[in-house]
């Protein structure tokens, strides 16, 4: 019984949040309304949205992250024993890049999940993304 405590105890740790504040723990509920967002992975700055139209954008400079830290609790990272993850390519462009992580997100959110995979039909998915249709 207590193993699966444990184990039960381990699938809500993404879910909790501690209030930098008061320090109070607060558990996180995400439904077909509300999600919960990777927030630490969406800090990265890698995932920092840059328009085509500045120099930053045009440049098309490569970045490089350290994502080790934000991904280790991943089934995969465990599974496989990563140590280090490093994240590297092009920064985000608003037109294409950040509507697709917007994508991505949403098929989190309103399509249930098995495990950390989530099966929907593509057409969903490229209107989530808001690529119009033919």
């Amino acid at each position: 019984m207590a193993d699966k405590d444990n184990e039960n105890k381990a699938l809500l740790e993404p879910f909790l949040s501690v209030t930098k504040n008061s320090g109070e723990v607060i558990q996180l509920h995400p439904n077909k309304n509300n999600t919960v967002q990777p927030v630490a992975l969406m800090r990265l700055g890698l995932f920092v949205p840059t328009l085509k139209s500045t120099a930053r954008g045009k440049s098309g400079a490569m970045a490089s992250t350290d994502a080790t830290k934000e991904l280790k609790n991943l089934t995969l990272v465990k599974a496989e024993g990563y140590e280090k993850i490093t994240i590297t390519g092009a920064r985000l462009d608003m037109d294409n890049d950040f509507k697709t992580w917007a994508g991505i997100i949403q098929s989190f959110s309103r399509y249930p999940t098995k495990g950390d995979t989530v099966t929907l039909p593509f057409i969903d998915f490229v209107k989530m993304c808001g690529i119009p249709s033919a």
